[in-house]
């Protein structure tokens, strides 16, 4: 289980909120805390939805400033005990039933009003002896080493701060990367504070001895985030999976790409066709070539992803005046190769109503292994209520079933008659005139761009975008088959082929 407490400095912002959905598609955080939202709770519930979670606590902005939310999955029960402007207290059921506290904190940056915030936090240690977790941006540093650069902290106000925590019992639960999670300033004058931390009682501790925190980058805000991730003591091991190779899908990713272009034009170009057998003969040759090249361009894509993730790293755990513009270089550099790759997995998603732009890959890809897991099918009872598991099996009772389904009990003429004469007449002659006319060219681009562009694909894996985005080169040619079916009645060869797909309704069918 993972959670994520993010002082944002503002949700309304694009870029932010796009590293934010990178965060949650990279760690599918069960909680994530948010605090300086800058936010309606009009606009947070739009961003929950986004980022797919079930549940969501806020504390509203008060004019310009502040602002705090709690989203959760629907994997864990969460219960608010208390909140205000500096606050959020849920009770958390998780783990088979295993109760404990989570506190969302957003420590006052006014240091004449922090003791009014350590009042608080003592107060929510007395009202409960639970296993509690707690943290966020905490706008105080323990010790005078978690300060680089500008004025000394007073001493007076990290005493306040250990005296606190040792009145509630909390402990810092320690970090793992780079050492501060705050920075402002220019290259010539830039400060470092380690203001963020996440904090544990004794019981939580003994609850999750595996968990660590984590400092994440820092991108998109002046704080980074905290990532803590607990674990059981069971809980630390990584189980295998074993994969099967799919079928060719025409991947939107691939629309813009120069190498797409030239093997479809080079495959619509080689020869002529005007028949539906000779589009499909043109479309196994596009689709055996795009395979191959995907299979060595995307892997190019993921090697560079890697290697410009682990320039950044590296520069962002030494963050200094030295390398601030090369931070910030790295940065915009990841961003766009991370939207290339963000485009890669949408389609497999079947997230439609996520748009591009939302850099999001490892959400993506998340989504769509979800997917997959929720669509696989072990096994399937037969006519004669036999279990079945193999795949041979399985797909002769899914033909078989449909077959039966959609094939015709040849009734007579007679009773054909008997259904007609008890239904009114709804179609006009002038309205079965204007049926009766021949396609043009036109209702065949019409119906083309009517489609989604990447929704459910054909036998041959070729989505409508192939085409609306093509158009220019296989139109002409798609266009003189698709008529002489619809008009003079030509054959539709292997083109009409159909995959089958059967979709769960319920979560766990049996």
């Amino acid at each position: 289980m993972n959670i994520i407490a993010w002082n944002v400095q503002g949700l309304g912002n694009d870029w932010t909120f796009q590293i934010l959905h990178d965060y949650v598609q990279q760690y599918s955080p069960h909680l994530v805390f948010l605090s300086e939202t800058l936010c309606s709770k009009s606009q947070m519930e739009r961003w929950r939805i986004k980022l797919g979670y079930s549940g969501m606590l806020i504390w509203e902005k008060e004019g310009r400033s502040g602002g705090l939310c709690l989203f959760w999955s629907d994997t864990i029960n969460v219960q608010l005990l208390s909140g205000s402007k500096r606050h959020i207290d849920v009770l958390v059921t998780s783990h088979n039933s295993i109760h404990w506290r989570f506190t969302g904190l957003y420590g006052n940056p006014d240091t004449s009003l922090r003791n009014h915030f350590w009042n608080l936090l003592k107060r929510l240690s007395d009202f409960s002896s639970l296993p509690w977790l707690c943290g966020g941006d905490l706008n105080e540093i323990l010790f005078s080493h978690e300060k680089q650069g500008g004025v000394d902290m007073a001493h007076y106000l990290m005493k306040n701060f250990r005296d606190t925590l040792n009145y509630c019992g909390l402990a810092d639960l320690g970090f793992r990367g780079p050492k501060f999670t705050w920075c402002r300033g220019r290259a010539t004058s830039l400060i470092q504070e380690r203001l963020d931390r996440m904090l544990g009682n004794r019981e939580w501790m003994d609850l999750f001895p595996n968990s660590g925190v984590h400092h994440l980058n820092l991108w998109g805000s002046d704080h980074r985030p905290l990532l803590v991730e607990l674990l059981r003591v069971d809980e630390s091991s990584i189980l295998g999976k074993s994969w099967k190779r799919g079928r060719f899908h025409f991947e939107e990713a691939w629309v813009d790409e120069v190498s797409c272009s030239n093997i479809i034009k080079e495959h619509w170009n080689s020869m002529s066709v005007d028949s539906l057998y000779g589009v499909a003969g043109k479309l196994r040759l596009c689709a055996s070539d795009l395979a191959k090249w995907n299979l060595e361009s995307f892997r190019r894509l993921k090697l560079q992803v890697r290697k410009m993730k682990t320039a950044f790293d590296r520069v962002d755990k030494q963050l200094s005046s030295h390398n601030w513009k090369e931070h910030q270089r790295l940065e915009k550099a990841l961003f766009a190769l991370r939207y290339k790759e963000e485009r890669y997995w949408k389609q497999r998603s079947k997230d439609m109503w996520l748009k591009c732009g939302d850099r999001n890959s490892k959400f993506f890809h998340k989504k769509a292994s979800a997917r997959q897991a929720k669509n696989s099918i072990s096994g399937l009872l037969d006519a004669n209520e036999n279990w079945c598991d193999t795949e041979q099996g399985m797909a002769q009772i899914i033909e078989s079933y449909f077959k039966i389904l959609f094939s015709s009990s040849s009734p007579s003429l007679a009773e054909f008659d008997r259904v007609l004469d008890s239904i009114d007449r709804k179609v006009t002659s002038q309205m079965n005139e204007q049926l009766d006319q021949a396609f043009g060219p036109e209702d065949v681009r019409e119906a083309v761009f009517q489609m989604a562009p990447t929704k459910s694909l054909g036998a041959d894996g070729m989505s409508a975008i192939f085409y609306q985005r093509f158009w220019p080169i296989v139109g002409e040619e798609v266009t003189v088959a698709c008529l002489g079916f619809t008009n003079r009645g030509l054959p539709l060869g292997d083109i009409n082929e159909t995959i089958i797909t059967l979709l769960p309704k319920i979560k766990n069918p049996a």
